[in-house]
């Protein structure tokens, strides 16, 4: 990869934390551009169940005798989390998670930090899907589902 005079260097498929030291690219007259990670908004904790799903990452080949032979096809072992739901969300929740949604992670593109409930973990996550959102018989709540996929 060539690097002209003036260009912003980023590494690919990359993203910093505010607490990570940068490294300077090859050229040091090159600028570099900081990238930071996203925060899902602070909302009130989502209703109970939260279902988790673990992605099966086995590859599995049947032999001529009757055994299987496996192997993990990467190393990741991705989560994801298929109805986070809230039953009452506020106005101003709403409009906190609907912001974030639309403005800041573009739809749902961009990957952002969500801190699981049930056990304070952080994960990488993006949406994997549109919220699905329900007006309540009382205006002031609504219903809420979102999906996240860790990256």
């Amino acid at each position: 990869m060539r690097f002209t005079e003036g260009q912003d260097w980023t590494p690919p498929d990359r993203a910093f934390t505010e607490q990570e030291d940068l490294v300077r690219p090859p050229n040091r007259k090159l600028r570099y551009v900081k990238r930071t990670l996203k925060a899902f908004p602070v909302l009130e904790a989502p209703s109970a169940p939260l279902d988790v799903t673990y992605e099966d990452n086995t590859i599995r080949s049947n032999l001529e005798n009757g055994m299987e032979v496996t192997r993990a096809k990467f190393t990741r072992r991705r989560r994801s989390w298929a109805s986070v739901k809230w039953t009452s969300m506020s106005a101003p929740d709403f409009a906190k998670l609907d912001n974030f949604y639309r403005n800041i992670t573009g739809g749902g593109g961009d990957m952002f930090t969500w801190i699981l409930p049930t056990t304070g973990e952080s994960a990488t996550v993006r949406f994997s899907g549109a919220p699905v959102v329900s007006y309540g018989s009382i205006l002031s709540t609504v219903a809420v589902t979102i999906a996240l996929r860790e990256v």
